[in-house]
Formats: C-alpha cells, sequence, structure tokens
C-alpha cells in the first residue's frame, strides 16, 4: 500500500535545506562578479558570466523537467545538493592553490548553471507531494519567506564576507551550505508516485512532446504562461535596466540607492508571504490572484509616476517599491499553487520546466528592447508605453482568463 509523502515534517526539511542553500548561492552570486571586476576590470566578462547562467535555463529545460518525471525526485534533489558542493568547494581548493583562471571559472559556472536548471523543475513539482493540496498557497508562501529571507541575508553575508576574506571563504562557505542542504534532504521521507523506464533518446523525445501535448491542452495553463510571459518581458528587464539607468542617470542618486530599492522589494515580498501563510492560506486563490494584479497595476502605476520628471521624489519611489514587492506574492503563490494542481504528479516537473523555460526566454528580449528604446527616446516615454502595456495586460487577465485559472477542476 501506498504510503504517503504529505506532513509537514518533510516539508520543514525540504525548506530548511533551500533556506541554507539559497544564502550560500546568494552570497556567492552578489561576490562572484566583484571578483571578476577586481581580477580583470572588464565589464565583459561580468556581462558573459550573466549570459552562462541563463543559458542553460533556455536551452535545457525541457530536458530537466523529464528527468523530474522520471526519476526519484528526492534522489534528484540530494545528488545535485552534494554535486554543487562538491564543484564550489573545487573551486576554492583551486583559488588556495592560485590555480582558478577566468576559463576555469566560466566552464564551472557552466556547470553549476546546468545543474540549477535541472534542480528547480525537480524542486517545484516535489512541493505538491510533501503538503495537502488545500496547504499549497501556504507552502508556497512560506517558501517565499525562505527564499525572502534567503535574499536579504545572502547578499549582505556576500559582501561582509567578500571584503574581509575575498572568494575563497566564499566558495567554502557555498561548498559547506550544499552540502548542509543535501544532509537536510537526506531525512525526507520520500517515495516517488511513478517509477519509469530507463532513458533513451526516443523516451525523452516522446516525455517532451507528452508534456507539450499536456499544457497545449490546458486553456488555464497556457493563459498563465502567456502572462507569466509578458510579466517577465516588463519586470524582471524594468528593475534590471531601467530602473538603475533612472536611478544614477536621472535623477544621480547614489548606487546604493538602488540596492536600497531591491531591498525594500525584498522586504515588501517578506511581508505578504508570512500573511498569506499565516492568515490567508485558505482564502480563495482567484480572488487572491485578481486582488493582487488590481494591487500590484495600481501600485506600479503610482511607481512608474514616481519615477517621471513630474516626480523623482525618494520617498514616493521607496514607498511603491515596497507595494510593488508586497503585491506580486499575491498573484505568484496563488497561481503556483494553481498550476500545481492542474499538472498531475506524473508530468508536473515537465510543465514547470516548460513553463520557466519560457518565461526566462522573455527576460532577455525584454532586456534587448528596453536598453534599446531608453538609449533611442527619452526615458518617460518608455515609461509610459510599459504603463500603458501593463495596464491592458491587467484588465485582460482579470476579466477575460478562463475560470480554470483561478480554479481549476
Amino acid at each position: 500500500m501506498y504510503k504517503t509523502n504529505k506532513s509537514w515534517y518533510n516539508f520543514l526539511l525540504f525548506a530548511a535545506g533551500t533556506l541554507v542553500s539559497n544564502i550560500g548561492s546568494g552570497a556567492q552570486g552578489i561576490a562572484l562578479p566583484l571578483y571578476i571586476l577586481d581580477l580583470t576590470g572588464s565589464g565583459t566578462l561580468m556581462g558573459t558570466l550573466t549570459f552562462l547562467s541563463y543559458l542553460p535555463r533556455v536551452l535545457l529545460s525541457p530536458i530537466a523537467g523529464v528527468v523530474g518525471d522520471r526519476i526519484n525526485r528526492k534522489y534528484i534533489m540530494v545528488g545535485l545538493d552534494y554535486a554543487r558542493g562538491v564543484i564550489v568547494l573545487f573551486l576554492g581548493v583551486l583559488v588556495h592553490y592560485r590555480l582558478l583562471t577566468i576559463p576555469i571559472l566560466f566552464g564551472t559556472q557552466l556547470l553549476l548553471s546546468t545543474l540549477d536548471t535541472f534542480f528547480g523543475p525537480v524542486t517545484s513539482a516535489m512541493v505538491a507531494e510533501l503538503v495537502d493540496e488545500e496547504e499549497l498557497v501556504r507552502a508556497n508562501s512560506l517558501l517565499g519567506i525562505v527564499g525572502g529571507i534567503s535574499n536579504i541575508i545572502g547578499p549582505v553575508i556576500g559582501g561582509i564576507i567578500y571584503g574581509l576574506g575575498g572568494i575563497f571563504l566564499i566558495f567554502i562557505i557555498n561548498a559547506v551550505s550544499y552540502l548542509g542542504s543535501a544532509t537536510f534532504e537526506i531525512f525526507i521521507k520520500y517515495k516517488p508516485h511513478i517509477t519509469k523506464s530507463v532513458f533513451t533518446l526516443q523516451n525523452v523525445l516522446f516525455d517532451m512532446k507528452e508534456g507539450v501535448s499536456f499544457l497545449l491542452k490546458k486553456r488555464g495553463l497556457l493563459i498563465l504562461m502567456g502572462f507569466s510571459m509578458f510579466m517577465n518581458l516588463v519586470f524582471n528587464p524594468f528593475f534590471q535596466i531601467v530602473l538603475p539607468f533612472i536611478i544614477r542617470k536621472i535623477f544621480s542618486y547614489p548606487p546604493s540607492y538602488v540596492g536600497l530599492l531591491e531591498g525594500v522589494l525584498v522586504i515588501g515580498m517578506l511581508i505578504a508571504n508570512i500573511l498569506l501563510s499565516v492568515f490567508l492560506s485558505k482564502k480563495d486563490t482567484g480572488l487572491l490572484m485578481k486582488m493582487g494584479t488590481v494591487i500590484l497595476e495600481s501600485l506600479f502605476m503610482l511607481f512608474l509616476f514616481s519615477l517621471s520628471p513630474l516626480s523623482g521624489n525618494s520617498i514616493l519611489i521607496t514607498i511603491g517599491a515596497i507595494g510593488i514587492g508586497f503585491s506580486i506574492p499575491f498573484i505568484d503563490n496563488p497561481a503556483t499553487a494553481n498550476i500545481m494542481k492542474m499538472a498531475p504528479t506524473y508530468i508536473r516537473s515537465r510543465v514547470m520546466a516548460f513553463l520557466n523555460m519560457v518565461s526566462q526566454m522573455m527576460v532577455p528580449v525584454g532586456a534587448l528592447f528596453m536598453g534599446i528604446i531608453i538609449d533611442k527616446a527619452p526615458y518617460y516615454t518608455l515609461l509610459i508605453g510599459i504603463g500603458v502595456f501593463t495596464f491592458i495586460l491587467s484588465v485582460a487577465f482579470i476579466f477575460w482568463a478562463p475560470r480554470e485559472v483561478f480554479y481549476p477542476d
């Protein structure tokens, strides 16, 4: 008889491992570009590092989904954490003996990004097997809290430790975090629902086709994918390119203010995740998503106004950033829970991997487009265009999305 995986004990072990590894990877994520800049003085090499980080996500996400649906997800999760820990420890050893070169660093970064690509869909799909369906919003909110804490602590620790001990200490701490995370995950009691045959090229292609076919038949999933695509087309490039450009080039605020805005954005998300986890986890997912969309668009329009030539007020900009961060989990967490409900466990990794791949593809497209526009036209014309686009997108999502988007059967 099948023994259920669903236990808060298992989920808390999962969340603890996620917290530990995210703090370590966050510390390395902030320190590694600084190390390359200190070593070479080259912005191009820093950009190359970012490109290598995105490349595996775009190319390998569908295959990662097949792996997650075909192999025991716990084995993958633990194995990848141990593998990442060993690789980062190897980098630390190379630094200690002065053997680390840029080609080696880029090669290992490509390998680590590949492992991250396989790790993401597996862990996302596994959440629904660790808690009951009615607890998915709470579970995703708790993971959002974990992500928020790690996104605040990791970069801060990374900046401080890099300044005190250099990249060697960063690599050692991150290696320990991965190995510690894997150790937490070993104690998760987990039995896979489905065991599939060994890999062949034919099986992999069939599984990928099966995942895409399932997605194409689910109108609700397609709408959520489209909404996510267009949100990523705008929001990620906006905060990565447009906002720093305006803050530094137009208003001449110090670089520390850009970091402050990123921090308060995460704090807003953290507050919302706490509220969703403690007080609102049983609320109607459709209501949460619609309410979150209205709040997000309203505050984003306020934020765009605060960046216009008519304002430029730092207090208003900061309040707007907190509000945007606060509203995002009210859309993301219920939407993720609904995706998990719409995609059965045997195919969930493939569906989430494909959704992730398509969403990630839109980030560089949006970044390229906004970068060109902001160099060619007055920046406020871009703000107006972004505002009109997101308003139309929000209205269309709320009023014309099918019922299953908000209330999956």
